[in-house]
């Protein structure tokens, strides 16, 4: 009798059978975090924005001025007195709820001119999404992310 080496069918189906179970685990784990990344990257790129001003007004030695517009497509345009710098709209899913000011103004030093304040954005305008994330500016200049966490039994 010969030496047979190889898989049986019924291996070969558990194995199908358990890489099937682990990838609609690991595909439902990163859909129901998607919302947090977004929002996460949205921050981030706000962040980056405010950055851009305040150096743009450093470089230029101009004062340089973020305007946010909400809308259907919430936005901000980075300008000087020599017109814009940068458009940047946030993604579809990604809704400003809290701004402290519709105008941010960055002196030639770099630091805010008027009084300090904050932009909160979160996943979706009508959602109890727990991710809601921002920037805060300081009137010296000083550029933070803000991570609110929230309970969707507290109101905001």
């Amino acid at each position: 009798m010969k030496n047979r080496s190889g898989f049986t069918l019924m291996e070969m189906m558990v194995v199908i059978a358990i890489i099937g179970i682990v990838s609609s685990i690991a595909v439902y784990t990163y859909m129901s975090g998607n919302p947090e990344r977004r929002v996460r990257g949205a921050s981030r790129d706000l962040y980056a924005g405010f950055k851009q001003a305040s150096s743009q007004a450093v470089n230029r030695s101009l004062d340089v001025t973020i305007t946010f517009t909400l809308g259907a497509i919430d936005s901000y345009t980075i300008t000087d007195a020599n017109g814009p710098i940068a458009n940047n709209n946030f993604p579809d899913f990604i809704d400003l709820y809290k701004l402290s000011a519709n105008t941010f103004v960055y002196n030639s030093r770099g630091m805010l001119t008027g009084a300090s304040g904050s932009v909160l954005i979160r996943y979706g305008p009508n959602t109890n999404a727990a991710t809601r994330m921002g920037v805060s500016v300081t009137s010296a200049g000083g550029i933070s992310l803000v991570d609110e966490t929230m309970d969707t039994g507290q109101p905001w």
